[in-house]
């Protein structure tokens, strides 16, 4: 399973100009990919148009999953997260929360939605088989085989949501280690 999450703060011109799911939506089409994409909105399904909807199930292939409710559950259970950082940075730290509860279990992957490929879906998901792994950085992409790994992020998330300012100490602490260790 591909997924994305998505968000529209403001309207759906603005969404599709920052979100572009349409040159994504083209790209897995030039490269035939058997595979989908599910997309997941947290907030703001209302700003975004049936037709616009209708254009990216029909024309790209996309599943979408309306998931505003359920996230505003989420954003209760972690205050400190979303006083403490921007809805951006709190909706990138929660969509994993979101991705446990609609897909552990499953064989899964992420792709940010403003990612354009360069080869299929299904030759990611041969390439990736049996890997867990995050690639980090702009754009994410993320391969899921093992899906404990949803059960350890959150409870890390946990762990800085309880001490935001000592859980990011000791993540810069141990940061040297851990890059020494990943170059090995």
């Amino acid at each position: 399973m591909f997924c994305t999450a998505v968000w529209c703060t403001r309207s759906e011109q603005d969404f599709r100009t920052t979100v572009p799911l349409e040159l994504l939506g083209e790209s897995i089409k030039r490269h035939g990919s058997c595979a989908s994409v599910t997309v997941v909105v947290l907030e703001g399904v209302e700003r975004l148009s049936e037709k616009y909807f209708s254009l990216i199930r029909e024309t790209y292939g996309f599943a979408l999953i309306d998931f505003c409710q359920p996230f505003e559950r989420i954003l209760r259970q972690f205050p400190r997260i979303v006083a403490h950082y921007s809805r951006y940075e709190r909706n990138c730290f929660l969509r994993w929360i979101v991705f446990k509860e609609l897909f552990h279990g499953a064989r899964f992957w992420h792709l940010d939605a403003d990612v354009i490929l360069h080869t299929s879906l299904d030759a990611l998901a041969a390439d990736t088989a049996g890997k867990t792994f995050m690639l980090q950085g702009c754009p994410v992409f993320v391969s899921i085989a093992d899906s404990t790994w949803f059960d350890l992020y959150e409870a890390n998330l946990r762990a800085l949501e309880a001490d935001i300012f000592g859980y990011s100490a000791t993540a810069f602490e141990q940061a040297e280690t851990l890059m020494q260790n990943a170059r090995r």
